[in-house]
């Protein structure tokens, strides 16, 4: 009996099944949603399905779920990139105005009608805030309809794609309000036209997905919705194979100037690499670099 070559046996069998184990897919850690579809699209991808028949308006148990489920994302080691699309015709129609009535403050007195305002409004807030300070990028692949909040929701997306007939419209003008979940602050940011975003929010009318290409509020066109979906899914792989630390510090630093500006960016970028410069995962890209391997280095995860 060679006890030296059975504990190097066992070490190796523990060391494999250690890194299955690292590896395996965090997928059931997630509840079943009312209003949205989870799965794993590929390794390390997560796709979020809007999944509210039969046009996707928001209720306040679908922002509620949006939330929880981008924080869950945010937190999880596993996956690395995520996909929002729709599972109905449309991506969305905005507001459920009519279940939203039933939250609505009833308080005879203003002010305290106007505080009860202010934490509904928050709470909408913070659902969509859950996506833009995912640690992960965030793909927004949009089809037919993107009315009212679901422009708010793909504003803070960090790609956007859409099929040829998707059409956008800031419809909140025309419920006689200010959309207050990210349009007004975010979308100007996008598109760097001053002059375009307040014909767009001002009058409300339909904006076509060339438009949108035209001036920067999605990336890229496709002829039609699987195949915008085919597309964010391949460069969503794409970004699962370089490193969650230049990936993610990357995302970090870009919200970070453009919040701040690219003087105090570059500032905040000095404190964030004398520290994310230390990486283990340089050598294994400069390696890979060298030996010029067609296979991705093997990222830990974070």
């Amino acid at each position: 009996f060679d006890f030296f070559s059975f504990l190097t046996g066992s070490l190796k069998a523990l060391s494999s099944f250690l890194i299955h184990f690292k590896n395996a897919s965090t997928l059931t850690n997630y509840p079943k949603f009312e209003c949205l579809n989870i799965q794993e699209l590929a390794p390390r991808v997560i796709g979020v399905e809007l999944n509210r028949p039969k046009v996707n308006s928001l209720t306040q148990l679908m922002f509620k779920e949006i939330k929880d489920c981008f924080e869950m994302i945010d937190d999880d080691k596993y996956f690395r990139c995520s996909i929002i699309s729709s599972s109905q015709r449309l991506f969305t129609a905005g507001l459920d105005v009519l279940s939203l009535q039933s939250v609505l403050p009833l308080h005879e007195d203003s002010a305290r009608r106007a505080i009860q305002f202010r934490k509904i409004i928050t709470e909408f807030q913070n659902s969509f805030k859950s996506v833009l300070n995912c640690s992960k990028p965030v793909i927004s692949v949009i089809n037919d309809g993107c009315i009212g909040a679901g422009v708010d929701l793909i504003s803070v997306t960090d790609v956007r794609y859409c099929s040829q007939d998707a059409y956008f419209i800031i419809k909140e003008i025309d419920l006689g309000i200010a959309a207050d979940l990210g349009t007004l602050q975010y979308l100007p940011l996008i598109v760097g036209n001053q002059s375009w975003v307040r014909e767009a929010v001002f009058t409300g009318r339909k904006i076509s997905s060339q438009e949108a290409l035209e001036v920067g509020l999605v990336g890229k066109i496709y002829s039609d919705y699987e195949m915008a979906k085919k597309e964010a899914l391949d460069v969503a792989k794409l970004i699962t194979t370089k490193t969650p630390i230049a990936v993610q510090g990357s995302k970090v630093c870009l919200n970070y100037s453009r919040d701040f500006g690219p003087k105090i960016g570059l500032e905040f970028m000095v404190n964030w690499n004398m520290s994310m410069l230390q990486t283990e995962d340089i050598p294994k890209s400069a390696m890979s670099i060298m030996s010029k391997s067609t296979d991705p280095p093997n990222y830990n995860d974070l």
